[in-house]
């Protein structure tokens, strides 16, 4: 499909990008599931994931067509499984009655990995068993073992020790696994409406093409051929019968060829066309109320952050009870502080927070939460915004109609804020959770915005770090605050509360919690050598405990040694191209942050970028862009920054873009 997705390119996708941006002010996005995934991806077999979570991806984030299927007389490549639960693998091998060189290869080349809670073996990456002169002989041995594979499958389903979608795993192609992945999503969600398909028929397919032709373009197993016409009539019986398209052409001919490629193009533009209008005109008065909606944005934004950090906190008993002390303190109206270096866990803790603090109450029910992780979206680096909005949702809470909120400075929106609280119910009770104020701008730091005495039923606790330096310029913010509030020896214990480094102790349970949450174990070698890391590094960071947990989820219970690069970031280079991590990198870091769309347009202005991700084929020259799979799956960068690096370097320009 070739000359199919190089007209998409040409003359489709951009009429789609401008439509969707001039008429509903909505981003256009496509993927294409055959470029841009790197040759590390065949060489570990982790292309089928890549290219399955992408779909998952598209099914997820899309607000109108998710998946688009392009489908001839190919079935598409069958590759042999990446990884086999241990159960199949083992009802597998208890059919073997005679060992063979087959059998004696699926030995070689499938390890049980025990590391998982639910074992599986693992396909070793080719350039494990395979040297460079002998890594051409790859896919005969796939073949061998694909056939004996399918063979002890099919015995096993006969004598119902597997199941259909078990023993199907050996026989579908790549293709058809996005297909079922797709319509199976789109199922589950109510939204086969999303989904297109474009089915080319080839009229004179068998009478004008060689032999060598007509295999680039047609499958001649009768099996694949059958498997082939299962799908399409599973495609056609779950899809609405306008959402399929088929075109019939004579590829001899060159007029019909060229009528037919732009019959397509026009059909794809108005078929996605429509869906877009009828999913957009569904949900426009939700989707205008969510582009609109200040408040609301703000509120998810904040949302989202609070989501991500609360998923992998783990409980820090000593420092939540001294902050549930505080707010059960009914004498202290002042704000409490909570301090600490970078990566010392504080928007973590802060998330726990709001996460836990309504069972402090007597009455959890009269709790409402206001959380906002400053610097973390575009418009919270600014104290006036998250001030004004924070009015906005106080007034959307207790429903005080009468009070109008107007703009204006730091101090204005500080009186106004303090006269808005007064005007909450004395029966309900908020929580006001501003984290990191040190990612605010250099004016802000000085607190003053910062009101300094809170309603009775108003709790109020900030976090950042001591001191910071900004335009080689220290600033103490702590000292700052500590001057604000007027704190004694007394109560500066209670008001300001320190976050350390995790101990050894709190590390080790930490990170086998971590473990537990994942379904996953370690061997003992590998329990040492994390001991031994945490005693080396000790006091360490959350942040840098992630980092290394998140390494270890690339460890099977087969490794026999431990990567000595354990911390450096050379496997994600590797995995991802060494020239589009590198100069996606350094675009971030010369740019100080920016959008994924944007850092898409500039990686698609460099032509090395582009050479090193179309390795396998080139799409038309004067269209040449990045396709979506690399900038997004392919590339882990955004994943990186938002995990773990932005509490170290500061929160990007954009959060879309991290």
């Amino acid at each position: 499909t070739t000359d199919e997705r190089n007209i998409l390119i040409e003359s489709v996708y951009s009429k789609l990008k401008d439509y969707c941006l001039k008429t509903y002010d909505v981003q256009f996005q496509y993927s294409d599931m055959r470029w841009g995934v790197q040759d590390i991806a065949s060489n570990d077999h982790s292309t089928t994931d890549v290219c399955l979570k992408e779909v998952d991806r598209c099914c997820q984030l899309s607000l109108a067509t998710n998946c688009v299927i392009l489908i001839s007389h190919r079935y598409g490549s069958r590759f042999i499984p990446s990884t086999i639960s241990q159960k199949v693998f083992d009802e597998l091998k208890n059919s073997v009655h005679d060992r063979t060189q087959s059998t004696i290869q699926l030995d070689t080349w499938y390890k049980l990995d025990k590391n998982p809670l639910e074992p599986i073996y693992i396909l070793q990456p080719i350039d494990k068993i395979l040297d460079n002169n002998q890594a051409g002989n790859w896919n005969a041995m796939q073949n061998e073992m694909l056939v004996l594979l399918r063979q002890l499958a099919d015995t096993c389903f006969l004598e119902q020790k597997i199941n259909q979608n078990e023993r199907d795993d050996f026989f579908i192609s790549v293709t058809a696994k996005e297909i079922y992945r797709a319509m199976e999503n789109n199922r589950l969600t109510n939204q086969t409406n999303r989904m297109l398909c474009f089915i080319r028929e080839i009229s004179d397919i068998d009478t004008h093409m060689s032999e060598k032709d007509l295999s680039k373009y047609m499958d001649s197993d009768k099996e694949v051929e059958q498997l082939l016409n299962t799908l399409k009539l599973e495609i056609q019986n779950t899809l609405e019968p306008s959402n399929v398209k088929i075109h019939r052409v004579e590829w001899s001919n060159l007029k019909s060829k060229e009528n037919y490629l732009q019959q397509f193009a026009d059909d794809f533009y108005l078929s996605v066309k429509n869906q877009i209008d009828q999913c957009m005109q569904q949900q426009q008065i939700e989707v205008q109320k969510t582009l609109n909606d200040s408040l609301y944005v703000g509120v998810l934004e904040h949302a989202l952050q609070y989501r991500t950090l609360v998923s992998r906190f783990y409980e820090r008993n000593d420092i939540l009870e001294k902050i549930k002390c505080f707010v059960q303190s009914s004498q202290e109206l002042r704000p409490c502080v909570i301090y600490g270096d970078s990566g010392c866990g504080k928007s973590s803790i802060m998330a726990e927070v709001a996460n836990k603090i309504s069972n402090w109450y007597f009455n959890p029910l009269s709790v409402s939460i206001i959380i906002r992780f400053l610097g973390s979206t575009p418009f919270s680096s600014d104290i006036c915004k998250p001030l004004l909005n924070i009015a906005q949702q106080i007034v959307k809470i207790y429903n005080i109609c009468t009070f109008d909120i107007q703009d204006g400075d730091s101090n204005f929106l500080k009186t106004q804020l303090k006269r808005l609280m007064n005007l909450i119910p004395k029966d309900q009770n908020l929580v006001l959770l501003l984290d990191s104020i040190d990612q605010l701008q250099i004016d802000d730091y000085y607190c003053t915005w910062l009101p300094l005495c809170f309603p009775s039923n108003v709790k109020c606790i900030v976090s950042t770090i001591p001191k910071i330096t900004n335009d080689d310029k220290d600033f103490d913010i702590l000292n700052e605050l500590k001057t604000l509030l007027n704190t004694d020896e007394f109560n500066d214990t209670r008001l300001f509360i320190e976050i350390t480094k995790f101990d050894k102790n709190t590390a080790s349970s930490t990170f086998n919690s971590w473990l537990n949450k994942g379904k996953r174990t370690l061997t003992s070698i590998q329990h040492q050598w994390i001991k031994n890391k945490i005693e080396k590094l000790w006091p360490l960071t959350p942040l840098v405990l992630s980092l290394i947990y998140d390494q270890t989820l690339h460890w099977h219970s087969y490794d026999q040694t431990i990567d000595k690069e354990f911390t450096a970031i050379k496997q994600t280079r590797k995995k991802h191209g060494d020239m589009l991590f590198s100069r996606s990198m350094r675009y971030i870091q010369l740019f100080g942050g920016v959008s994924e769309n944007e850092l898409e347009d500039v990686l698609s202005l460099d032509d090395d970028v582009l050479k090193s991700v179309f390795q396998h084929y080139l799409p038309p020259i004067n269209v040449f862009r990045l396709p979506e799979v690399s900038v997004v799956d392919n590339l882990c960068v955004f994943k990186i920054l938002i995990d773990h690096v932005t509490s170290l370097v500061g929160p990007p320009g954009d959060v879309r873009g991290f």
